[in-house]
This record gives C-alpha cells, structure tokens and sequence, in this order.
C-alpha cells in the first residue's frame, strides 16, 4: 500500500515564492514594494524604441536606474 502524505505550503502572493512557514510568507509579502514608483525613461536611441535606460524613484525614497538587456 503506498503511504499518503499532506504537505502544506504557504505562498507570497506578491511574487509567488513558496515558504514551508506562514510567517516567512508573511514577511516576504510585506517585503515588496506594492505602489508603483514614479518613472522616466532617458537616453533613447530614435523616437519610437525602447529607451536604454529608465530611472524609477519608489515612495520610500530609493531611486534606481534600470537598463535594457539585449
């Protein structure tokens, strides 16, 4: 007879990790910054493409600078 086992995972539903405890989960989910942060894109290339960098402040106060990969 094969042996029946219940497992019990609890999941971020910000990004969708799972955590084997609830508490972990909880403190992934408060961990994300939920509002969307104010954006401008600079240094594109023609009018029309995808801009090669975009800077990001978030409301707490971080600014972050993201380039295209390609």
């Amino acid at each position: 007879m094969k042996k029946i086992t219940n497992q019990v995972a609890y999941k971020c539903e910000v990004c969708g990790r799972i955590y084997d405890e609830e508490e972990k989960a909880h403190k992934c989910e408060d961990s994300h910054v939920l509002q969307l942060p104010m954006a401008k894109m600079i240094d594109t290339d023609l009018p029309g493409t995808y801009p090669q960098f975009i800077t990001m402040k978030f409301f707490d106060g971080k600014l972050l600078i993201y380039r295209i990969l390609e």
